[in-house]
C-alpha cells in the first residue's frame, strides 16, 4: 500500500509541478469520477489505487469525459 501511495504521490507530484499544497488538497477533495469520494480515501487497497491511478492517467491525456 505505501510502495503504491508513493507512486501516486510522484505521479500528482510530476502533474502539479511539485506544489504539495496542491497536491494535498487535490488528494483530500471529493471526486466525481471516484463516486464522489476523495483520492485519499481509496489509498488502502489495490482498486481503490487503480481507480485513482485511472483518474491521473485521464488528467494526464486530457480525458476530462
Amino acid at each position: 500500500a505505501v510502495v503504491g501511495f508513493i507512486k501516486i504521490w510522484s505521479e500528482l507530484m510530476i502533474l502539479f509541478k511539485n506544489r504539495s499544497d496542491v497536491v494535498n488538497q487535490w488528494l483530500v477533495n471529493k471526486k466525481f469520477p471516484l463516486c464522489g469520494t476523495a483520492p485519499i480515501d481509496l489509498m488502502d487497497n489495490g482498486p481503490g489505487r487503480k481507480a485513482v491511478s485511472d483518474m491521473i492517467y485521464r488528467i494526464k491525456t486530457g480525458d476530462l469525459s
